[in-house]
């Protein structure tokens, strides 16, 4: 939502200053259009799955039963990345998780 780009932004620029700046996700590299294409292709391509699984979820179940299921989406995503990232849980992942389901 707005509200969470308006919050997050400087939250965010304010962590990559005290950490020294920020690095770039995808290492060193320039902007050449067929080099972003390439970089942003994956994705894209997880959007339109994940937008096409929740147009055909809308399709079979009730609208308030798919957002109640979809918006458990951030905690899965924070929960996962512990086992499968290696990633500790912080107490920053937790409010970002509680303040997503507002």
């Amino acid at each position: 939502t707005c509200s969470n780009l308006l919050l997050g932004a400087p939250l965010l620029a304010w962590r990559a200053r005290a950490r020294g700046g920020a690095k770039p996700l995808l290492g060193a590299w320039d902007a050449r259009p067929r080099q972003l294409a390439l970089a942003v292709a994956p994705f894209f391509v997880l959007y339109l799955g994940a937008n096409g699984l929740y147009i055909a979820a809308l399709a079979s179940l009730s609208p308030p039963l798919v957002v109640s299921i979809f918006s458990t989406t951030p905690a899965l995503v924070a929960l996962l990345s512990v086992p499968l990232l290696g990633r500790p849980l912080r107490a920053l992942a937790v409010a970002a998780v509680a303040c997503s389901t507002v």
